[in-house]
């Protein structure tokens, strides 16, 4: 074993320690006698008072489509569009948005809807696009004991799909960075496909019309 994966393992074992003692004092009993006294009763009845209003994200059906291609035609029958065509008819970057009570955040997503399916790196467990959407709904991950507190602190409902878990579409801000971020990876690949055609057209293009 080398010492980086020594140290990498001795860090994470650290954490998950550290992780376990503030858990175990979060849940501790403070109380004399009969009455039970801890910093989780105390969260949990302040919570209440200071709860957010439930989040959840809504997908504009209208908007996208399964499969976003370079250079066949459109196919609504196979729920196809071709990315030329999109672009023609843009009416907005945006596509649905993340409300929470009155106010609706909307969801920035050229890069989910636009970028070509072979560009595309991201899919669901059924094989349809993953999409923004989709990530705002991955749980975080969150230790238990930081939830309540955390959404409190941001006056935002983290658990977006309302299955008790904290999700990444609750976080700050993330109705404008997430989609961006998930598009770096398709903007890198499409720029080395760039960069290589580039080289090697201008050397087999002469080949190929050399009688």
């Amino acid at each position: 074993m080398s010492i980086y994966s020594t140290f990498r393992d001795g860090i994470g074992e650290g954490v998950q320690e550290v992780a376990e003692d503030i858990e175990d004092i979060y849940g501790y009993d403070f109380g004399v006698g009969p009455i039970s006294v801890s910093i989780k009763d105390i969260a949990e009845k302040a919570y209440k008072r200071l709860k957010p209003p439930d989040s959840y994200i809504e997908d504009d059906e209208a908007i996208g489509t399964e499969t976003v291609t370079m250079f066949a035609s459109s196919n609504a029958a196979f729920d196809q569009e071709n990315f030329v065509k999109m672009f023609q008819r843009l009416d907005s970057p945006y596509d649905g948005a993340i409300i929470t009570g009155t106010k609706r955040k909307r969801v920035f997503a050229p890069f989910s809807t636009y970028t070509p399916t072979a560009l595309w790196p991201y899919q669901a467990d059924d094989g349809s696009r993953y999409t923004v959407h989709n990530l705002a709904k991955k749980d975080i991950g969150l230790p238990n004991w930081s939830v309540k507190p955390l959404s409190v602190l941001l006056q935002q409902d983290l658990d977006i799909d309302q299955d008790g878990e904290p999700d990444y579409g609750g976080l700050p801000l993330f109705h404008l960075a997430a989609d961006p971020l998930m598009g770096l990876g398709p903007l890198a690949l499409a720029a080395i496909l760039i960069f290589s055609a580039s080289l090697i057209i201008p050397v087999v293009t002469p080949l190929l019309l050399t009688p």
